[in-house]
């Protein structure tokens, strides 16, 4: 079996089964925070040296440079979005495509490699109807591993919308408030020992038969 990560062409099958995939239902300013904060908390938690940004059209919405970035990372983030907004496309998809033809995007392409870099890293936000809205960029580590945790970042925010095995059935009614509690019946009483007075409790039972009196 050929290892996608060897094989270029093996590659561009499975980067567009990535974008097939991660399609999003919306996408709006409250969802750029929290895609963002989970790449971000993701990225803290691996002491990985990353920036992040996230466009919404032409706004930056997110951005977050973290310990061992430099300028030079939002430089790339720009070159990498800027492959994605002319492909919609993801930058790592654009730059494995032309070395499964032989070639690289900085030997073939005619755009400007000072404003483009078909580095991985930067993908596509894409809403249902809607197409590519915006772009989600990591810079700081080796292009497969951008690339690698915008796509883990990606699944794990859709995750709700994937369907699943709820834990608790959905049809299951609420709990019914306990204050003030259900009306239940009187408890049977339970037989205990005669009182003080020397009476004792009355049965719970249907009344017992007297014994016969004895002959006279």
């Amino acid at each position: 079996m050929t290892d996608p990560a060897f094989d270029p062409t093996a590659l561009v099958s499975v980067l567009r089964a990535q974008e097939d995939r991660l399609v999003l239902r919306r996408f709006t300013h409250e969802d750029a925070w929290r895609l963002g904060c989970l790449l971000a908390d993701t990225a803290r938690q691996r002491l990985a040296p990353v920036t992040i940004d996230i466009r919404r059209g032409h706004q930056q919405v997110f951005h977050c440079a973290l310990p061992g970035t430099s300028p030079d990372n939002d430089d790339w983030i720009d070159r990498k979005r800027r492959v994605v907004e002319r492909f919609s496309e993801s930058s790592y998809l654009v730059g494995t495509r032309f070395r499964a033809k032989g070639t690289t995007f900085e030997a073939s392409s005619p755009l400007d490699q000072c404003l483009y870099a078909a580095h991985g890293g930067s993908f596509p936000i894409r809403v249902e109807g809607a197409g590519v809205v915006g772009a989600v960029t990591v810079s700081g580590l080796a292009q497969a591993e951008d690339h690698a945790m915008v796509v883990e970042a990606l699944e794990n925010f859709l995750a709700p919308d994937v369907p699943a095995t709820p834990a608790t059935a959905p049809s299951e009614p609420p709990a019914r408030p306990t204050n003030p509690p259900e009306p239940t019946a009187p408890p049977e009483p339970a037989p205990s020992a005669p009182s003080q007075q020397g009476t004792p409790p009355p049965p719970s039972g249907p009344p017992a038969v007297p014994p016969p009196s004895p002959a006279p």
